[in-house]
């Protein structure tokens, strides 16, 4: 009798996690598992990434196709992880400078108060990229990406 209900209870446990699971997998969808192909923003990734790795789009392209993400990419050309890191830094930044220069045009904000965001911005940057960014941490524990 006490083996039988054992049963049942582990069969109730067993049953409420798997549909457990299968909601929660249904629920994240595939957006867990890849990001959204809006055209225009995977557009400009394609175009950010081939900048940050010096290649044609045409090549991001293939990689992603591949499954590559762009510490792969970067590894196959034999590009190291320092200058993937300064690359991404230095478009990070020219980015920023371009859109406070824009505010500074429009009357936002003023010269001073750009380069003050800049700075901030820059040391954010800096601290985001390489051993404090937690993906940079995993990439190079597991030997995806090496300096």
């Amino acid at each position: 009798m006490k083996s039988k209900y054992k049963f049942k209870k582990l069969l109730a446990i067993a049953g409420t996690a798997i549909a457990g699971g299968i909601i929660f997998a249904s629920a994240q969808g595939l957006h867990s598992v890849e990001m959204k192909m809006d055209p225009s923003s995977l557009s400009k990734k394609f175009e950010k990434d081939a900048k940050i790795l010096n290649v044609s789009t045409f090549t991001v392209k293939e990689a992603w196709a591949n499954g590559k993400n762009i510490y792969d990419l970067a590894k196959d050309l034999g590009i190291s992880t320092s200058t993937l890191e300064a690359n991404m830094k230095a478009i990070r930044e020219s980015e920023i400078k371009a859109e406070l220069s824009d505010l500074v045009s429009k009357g936002i904000i003023t010269q001073a108060q750009a380069d003050k965001r800049f700075e901030f911005l820059k040391n954010k940057i800096q601290n985001k990229i390489g051993e404090n960014n937690s993906k940079g941490k995993w990439f190079k524990r597991n030997n995806v990406i090496k300096n």
